[in-house]
């Protein structure tokens, strides 16, 4: 199914827009000319084009993806904000289910699941929203969350390979959405692509999560947002605008 021809359209301008201003703020990077090992090993033209793919990659980054995911919701009919702010007072006494239910899983993965607990999100949030609402205090820690979408996910897209800590932390993250809105909502860590295709995702500590429920991955991720077909489409549109700016950046470089 895909995108609508009108979707794609829309997709491209966007994509034509956000290229045009990278091409307009590019600046070679010179510094590592200053390297006499860099510069004496590696010609110019080479260092002109590290300079350039390193300064496209890094474009490619959280914010980046948060416009594009809002453009391909708001144009599927759904609804989709980035940078939304959920409440930010929470339960003190379900904060402390949920550091237990992270310790359990912890000790579950030490253990090889002899002690313990195996992530099971959906019933976490049954625990959690259990307990009564009370104990309220006001924390704005991991309340702004990068694409809320379709009213019941809560999207926070991160890079390919976050550590241990950082997945113990996306697990609190994601858990305490659901009880600061007091209800249940899809707390989900969202990855743009899969860096191990094709192979299934893994990453140091992604056991604390569950791949397909609290965490979407490439595919699976555009797909939700726009639908079976949109992962394809949004990679053709890439290709079709994306090369060309890439050219013309080079150019700037004085690649020729």
């Amino acid at each position: 199914m895909g995108l609508t021809d009108k979707q794609k359209k829309v997709l491209d301008e966007l994509l034509e827009s956000m290229f045009e201003a990278k091409l307009k703020a590019f600046k070679v990077k010179k510094s590592i000319d200053n390297s006499f090992a860099v510069a004496a090993v590696i010609p110019e033209k080479h260092r002109r084009i590290f300079s350039t793919v390193h300064s496209w990659n890094t474009s490619f980054g959280q914010r980046f993806f948060e416009k594009i995911a809002e453009t391909i919701a708001t144009t599927s009919g759904k609804e989709a904000k980035t940078q939304w702010k959920s409440p930010v007072e929470i339960s003190d006494d379900r904060v402390a289910m949920i550091d237990k239910i992270v310790v359990d899983i912890g000790m579950y993965i030490k253990t090889k699941g002899k002690k313990g607990k195996a992530p099971d999100v959906d019933n976490e949030i049954k625990e959690i929203l259990s307990i009564p609402n009370n104990n309220l205090s006001e924390d704005r820690n991991d309340n702004i969350v990068d694409v809320y979408f379709d009213n019941k996910y809560l999207f926070d897209i991160k890079t390919v390979g976050p550590n241990k800590d950082n997945w113990i932390s996306f697990k609190k993250k994601t858990l305490r959405w659901s009880a600061r809105m007091n209800k249940r909502v899809h707390g989900t860590i969202a990855i743009p692509y899969n860096p191990n295709a094709p192979m299934p995702y893994s990453a140091i500590g992604v056991e604390y999560m569950q791949v397909d429920k609290d965490i979407l991955v490439g595919e699976d991720f555009w797909n939700l947002i726009g639908g079976k077909g949109c992962y394809q489409d949004l990679t053709t549109s890439f290709k079709k605008i994306g090369s060309d700016y890439f050219q013309k950046t080079l150019e700037k470089a004085g690649v020729k």
